[in-house]
């Protein structure tokens, strides 16, 4: 559930001491923020953005990387439920 998650990022963010949500473990968190928050450097550094730009002429639709990244974020999900149940 998108919901969950983005309130599990939020809590952590309040709250780094209680650490990241179990249902989800810091690797999906951290996948999830990364597509949010985008790229820290943008604007932060023209130069680069610049060159990257140039390399990459037709970037990804939008639509595409999301589908990537909840892919990346239900099997990381999926792992971390793995590895817990081991233990």
């Amino acid at each position: 559930d998108p919901t969950q998650l983005q309130d599990a990022s939020a809590l952590q963010y309040r709250d780094p001491i209680q650490g990241y949500d179990g249902r989800f473990g810091k690797s999906a968190i951290r996948a999830y923020r990364s597509f949010v928050n985008g790229n820290s450097n943008d604007g932060n550094n023209k130069k680069t953005s610049n060159h990257h730009q140039q390399q990459s002429p037709s970037p990804e639709p939008l639509a595409a990387h999301a589908v990537r990244v909840a892919q990346q974020i239900d099997f990381l999900r999926k792992r971390h439920a793995a590895h817990q149940a081991e233990w």
